[in-house]
């Protein structure tokens, strides 16, 4: 049994990441969404901005799911325990 399972919101719609899609990824490094969490959860997010107010700079994580790659506030991920 999973115990902490990774859950994303895309397009207003929560998601099971694993569960849903067995090929999905997460993060730079393309890892699964259990093994990204487990590994220190990275994002990107710069400590010095180059240009503010703009959203290019917001931090955020990029998952691919279902055949689509999403750039996803880390707000719209949860972590849940399932033990």
């Amino acid at each position: 049994m999973r115990s902490d399972v990774v859950w994303a919101n895309l397009l207003g719609t929560w998601h099971d990441l694993e569960k849903e899609d067995s090929d999905c990824t997460i993060g730079n490094n393309g890892q699964t969404p259990s093994t990204w969490w487990e590994e220190n959860a990275d994002l990107w997010a710069p400590f010095n901005r180059e240009k503010e107010n703009t959203m290019y700079q917001l931090p955020h994580v990029l998952i691919y799911f279902q055949g689509h790659t999403y750039r996803v506030s880390p707000v719209q991920i949860e972590i849940v325990d399932e033990t």
